[in-house]
């Protein structure tokens, strides 16, 4: 559960890791 908490975060920022915006995507 852990990873799944820290990565929802990252999409809702838009960083898809790559700076990417996810939420344009």
């Amino acid at each position: 559960m852990g990873m799944a908490v820290a990565v929802l975060p990252m999409l809702v920022l838009g960083r898809d890791g790559n700076g990417r915006p996810t939420l344009a995507r």
